[in-house]
């Protein structure tokens, strides 16, 4: 069975366009807007399962454009386990040209680096009572524990249990 017709004539007095009823099944290379001129984005799937959305020979199972690329590892199981999983040693998040974070595995000591440029940007942890708990403020080089100073307890402690407590009765030893 062949069909042939002209891109974009669907609607029109041009004839061509085919509509298919039931199940359709591909045998290689599907491709839609593949060639059609000021089209959209090209969706492709390959015989052997990638799917690509803007590009039209993908690499991936999913790749999208020249931007996105997900290889086979991102799940999402019955609604209650997500999460992603990248091959390579190291992952870098770059917001704009700041290194935001960087994550890296070389075997003897993993680490988890915010901020690794060094660049004037906060980290900032909230509690529920206080939006400044934890800040790293990164131009005055400086560390707040509870800096709007509401009643955020902060507690260190030791192999011997508590060892300072600093809330709304002072500093205790």
């Amino acid at each position: 069975f062949h069909v042939s017709g002209s891109i974009g004539s669907r609607g029109t007095a041009t004839r061509g366009a085919a509509l298919f009823g039931g199940d359709l099944v591909v045998s290689g290379t599907l491709s839609v807007n593949r060639g059609q001129a000021g089209a959209g984005s090209v969706v492709t799937v390959t015989d052997d399962g990638k799917v690509g959305i803007g590009t039209d020979s993908p690499s991936y199972k999913l790749e999208v454009g020249g931007n996105m690329a997900v290889g086979e590892y991102i799940y999402h199981r019955a609604d209650a386990d997500t999460f992603i999983r990248f091959q390579a040693d190291s992952l870098k998040v770059n917001v704009g040209n700041v290194d935001m974070i960087s994550i890296t595995e070389d075997g003897s000591q993993d680490k988890i680096v915010l901020n690794e440029g060094g660049a004037d940007v906060d980290f900032r942890v909230e509690s529920s009572g206080e939006d400044e708990a934890i800040l790293l403020d990164a131009g005055d080089n400086a560390l707040y524990i509870n800096k709007g100073e509401t009643a955020f307890t902060t507690i260190i402690g030791s192999t011997n249990d508590e060892a300072i407590r600093v809330g709304a009765a002072g500093i205790i030893f």
